[in-house]
């Protein structure tokens, strides 16, 4: 109260000042289209001096909008010595926000972290480039407490042919036009260790598994492996990268061949995955007969 001797008194509350980190398991790239995608685990974790996550303000991780992409569905599963101080997810702000509850008396101790997995996230179009989850903590200041230590990115590569190809019945080792792979320019989504696979949707068309050495150009060329694969059906053709794509890059496949069977065919399309685990394609229908 003066200026004279020690501290006249000390209030009941303090102020506090701390420094949560948010914390995903891995950098993610998503494909424009993917619905119901899993999340990686996220990590959220109170600084080891002080806490700063109450049951006023809740947790909130919002996902910024220059990337098309929403939850889907909360994370199911909780671990760590905060996980039962929160309560059931919310998403709110038509998906781009995870609203995740600190249960009434449940103030985080300094130090304390939970680990949650289990979401999903819807992903959209266009591709986009690389940006962060964002964490909030203080439902009193917009600013963003705290943004991810790895980085999210939608992929959105795109299948096309030099020209179209009418099929005539019973025809075998027709040779198709030049094929050519692109990726987008704000994000690569092709990488090493993983399948670019380009499907027939018609069986009644199938890949000449003759051709095993293509000829491969464009500025993604050696990025691949010079021989390709099939699937036992031969309704699918495998190449397998060695390098991962950078933006913008192109893959041109020429010399490919197909077969024709004794049934029409109004019209099959070519689709095209570059996830070896994954059963998303992305479509372009390009012939008929």
């Amino acid at each position: 109260m003066n200026k004279i001797g020690i501290r006249d008194g000390v209030t009941d509350s303090h102020i506090r000042v701390g420094q949560p980190q948010i914390i995903s398991e891995s950098d993610q790239v998503f494909l424009s289209g993917e619905q119901s995608v899993s999340m990686s685990t996220i990590t959220i974790k109170e600084n080891a001096t002080e806490a700063s996550i109450t049951a006023q303000d809740d947790i909130r991780i919002k996902i910024p909008e220059t990337l098309p992409i929403i939850w889907n569905e909360v994370p199911t599963s909780f671990t760590g010595s905060a996980a039962t101080k929160v309560g059931t997810p919310e998403i709110k702000d038509s998906g781009k926000t995870l609203l995740i509850p600190v249960k009434d008396a449940n103030d985080f101790s300094a130090g304390e972290s939970f680990a949650m997995s289990g979401g999903t996230f819807n992903v959209g179009f266009p591709a986009s480039a690389k940006d962060f989850l964002q964490l909030f903590i203080n439902s009193q200041d917009p600013s963003i407490d705290a943004s991810d230590t790895y980085l999210i990115s939608v992929a959105s590569p795109r299948i096309q042919m030099a020209d179209e190809v009418v099929l005539v019945v019973k025809d075998t080792s027709i040779i198709l036009p030049d094929i050519q792979i692109q990726e987008a320019e704000a994000t690569a989504g092709i990488f090493s260790g993983e399948n670019i696979s380009i499907k027939l949707t018609d069986s009644n068309v199938e890949w000449n598994t003759n051709v095993i050495s293509p000829t491969f150009t464009g500025d993604m060329h050696l990025k691949v492996r010079a021989t390709v694969e099939y699937s036992s059906d031969k309704s699918e053709l495998i190449i397998k990268p060695v390098e991962h794509f950078t933006k913008g890059g192109i893959l041109t496949i020429s010399g490919l061949e197909v077969n024709a069977s004794t049934d029409r065919v109004l019209a099959c399309s070519l689709k095209f995955s570059i996830r070896s685990i994954s059963d998303y394609f992305f479509l372009k229908i390009v012939m008929g007969a």
